[in-house]
């Protein structure tokens, strides 16, 4: 028997296939050239960077429409973000944006030399709304507090030169992005968090940061307590890693690690809710969680062995992209029930001198039977309090002042939000 078979019997052992997601079907875009970034505002419409063009379809990826770039531009865009339907940003030598869904694009800056060099450092550009928003790069990423007209440094991320991997948005004004640091010492990942949608970051306690020599890759943050990071394992001045990708249920204090090794580099990451996952490594394989990321399933899917670039997760519709044109399409078959992530509740006001107002939607028949939590940084439950209407109060003045989980509990579903007190 081959060494090819062996070791593919031997993934067969570890991992079963899985039955997270249906079907797996390819879609044909008309570009063959490796797709870094996908961006789907609705189950049918969605947009990938290709080339110097932007492609978009309205039928979930049937058809897609080329919209090229015409202004000279010949480097390839990286990565692209819509925060709402109409509105959407791609980034690589040149930062362009589109208010039509797509149908123009006009340019906003363009990176100084001091940002460009390699120009593959352009790693991501997110927005947490129309006009706030980050884009990634090797140091310092850039902000924009105005939708993108004007860019300038953040606040130090880490306490070195690191490359800025990955960034997830949480509301509230809270992002986490995740790195590495390529220190003489060893590859080590970081995750830093931000109050203030990445204009200021903050380091969260060293002793986590350092992801036992993973280089970060990737992040992702579903509420305040979940999230997940991954990439890939370095040996050289700390000791040697196994783990690809890491969890953490209590906001990124605490990290843990799957029950299953991961075999190769993962390359993005991302959740439907709390339980339901996937992840994309640098050799093709796609696998899928329906317990937070305790444990890992290979799906069943032909990828030739082309890297997978990115995962985005629409309703119950799945959309991965990679090397060499790739681009599949499946549906999420596992049911978890949870609050969406625009949920019937929202808090206010947010930073709180303490007394905090809950409100559910009047539509929302569970809204006014369940329970809502406050935990603190370190996990523990410090307030408890039934829910009796869809509007109420939280007198949360003795508490000490810092940074806060809201975790409600209704009707079988359940939201958490951060809050903090000052």
């Amino acid at each position: 028997m081959c060494m090819l078979q062996t070791v593919f019997l031997l993934l067969l052992l570890v991992y079963h296939v899985s039955d997270c997601a249906g079907q797996w079907q390819a879609l044909q875009t008309g570009y063959g050239g490796t797709v870094t970034s996908v961006s789907f505002t609705s189950p049918d419409t969605g947009f990938i960077p290709a080339g110097n063009s932007i492609y978009k379809t309205v039928d979930g990826g049937g058809n897609w429409t080329r919209y090229a770039i015409e202004d000279g531009n010949t480097y390839e865009l990286k990565s692209i973000h819509f925060p709402t339907p109409e509105v959407g940003y791609v980034a690589g030598e040149t930062i362009y944006k589109t208010t039509n869904s797509g149908a123009t694009w006009d340019s906003l800056h363009t990176l100084s030399d001091r940002n460009k060099g390699d120009l593959s450092v352009v790693k991501f550009i997110r927005f947490a709304d129309e006009l706030q928003g980050v884009i990634g790069l090797f140091g310092t990423p850039l902000y924009s507090q105005d939708g993108g007209s004007q860019w300038e440094m953040t606040g130090p991320v880490f306490e070195t030169p690191s490359w800025n991997s990955d960034i997830s948005f949480l509301g509230g004004g809270v992002a986490v992005i995740g790195g590495w640091n390529p220190s003489f010492a060893g590859d080590f990942g970081m995750v830093s968090r931000s109050t203030n949608n990445g204009e200021t970051w903050s380091g969260i306690p060293d002793e986590q940061l350092y992801f036992e020599s993973i280089q970060i890759h990737t992040v992702f943050f579903h509420d305040a307590l979940h999230g997940w990071a991954g990439g890939s394992r370095m040996g050289s001045g700390r000791p040697y890693s196994k783990w690809r990708v890491m969890f953490t249920t209590n906001g990124g204090e605490t990290w843990q690690s799957p029950s299953k090794i991961l075999p190769k580099t993962v390359n993005c990451i991302q959740f439907a809710n709390t339980q339901v996952g996937f992840v994309g490594d640098e050799d093709g394989g796609i696998y899928s969680t329906v317990d937070g990321g305790v444990s890992w399933s290979l799906e069943n899917v032909e990828t030739n062995g082309r890297a997978i670039e990115d995962i985005c997760i629409v309703g119950n519709s799945v959309y991965v992209v990679g090397a060499s044109g790739l681009m599949l399409k499946s549906t999420i078959v596992t049911d978890v029930n949870e609050i969406p992530e625009r949920s019937v509740f929202r808090i206010y006001p947010n930073p709180s001198l303490g007394r905090v107002h809950v409100v559910g939607s009047a539509n929302h028949s569970d809204a006014h039977d369940g329970v809502v939590e406050v935990i603190d940084s370190f996990g523990r439950l410090v307030y408890s309090e039934s829910m009796r209407y869809t509007a109420f109060t939280l007198d949360l003045g003795s508490l000490a002042k810092g940074m806060y989980f809201v975790r409600i509990r209704s009707g079988g579903h359940q939201r958490t939000m951060y809050l903090a007190l000052i």
